[in-house]
């Protein structure tokens, strides 16, 4: 049986996953001091990205990316940038978090964000979605940005998840 993807259900796995991490719900009371962070967020259409030698086409669907925060504003001041939608592209991940229509975070301050990709393939629920997106100084990782399986995917779109409100309706 097809399981059925949802925010509410995908945040659920990602909590499972990273044991310590946090659900994002009230970005003043995270953590300003340094930290890594997960992001989940969803694409409502395609994707065309191209970044030096990377080139892509995105899929409509949920990605997740690892990162890491160690300047100014730690964990905090990260996520706030990566809700944004009016920024300067200067990261791979800003490519997807211009344009997704849900975005959610998580904080693993203890972990690091190897650490968290690792965990997160590891789950069975991930897998790569581009090679070196989000990892090209990094000497561990093929990627920092997983897609959902393809075993585990609908195609939902954001509306269909929500009431008129925008919150999660029954079951979703």
């Amino acid at each position: 049986m097809v399981q059925r993807t949802n925010r509410r259900w995908l945040i659920e796995r990602i909590l499972e996953a990273l044991p310590g991490s946090m659900l994002v719900t009230d970005i003043d009371r995270t953590s300003s001091g340094p930290g890594s962070y997960v992001l989940l967020l969803h694409l409502q259409g395609k994707l065309d990205f191209t970044r030096g030698s990377l080139r892509h086409t995105f899929a409509p669907g949920w990605y997740v990316y690892a990162g890491s925060a160690d300047g100014p504003g730690g964990v905090r001041a990260r996520i706030r940038r990566h809700q944004r939608s009016n920024k300067v592209i200067h990261w791979h991940i800003d490519s997807l978090t211009v344009v997704a229509d849900a975005i959610e975070a998580f904080v693993a301050e203890q972990g690091h964000e190897c650490e968290l990709i690792t965990s997160l393939v590891r789950s069975g629920i991930f897998q790569s979605a581009l090679r070196r997106f989000g990892s090209s100084d990094c000497t561990r990782c093929e990627t920092h940005l997983l897609m959902v399986r393809a075993p585990h995917c609908t195609a939902l779109s954001w509306s269909s998840l929500t009431d008129s409100r925008g919150s999660l309706g029954p079951g979703g």
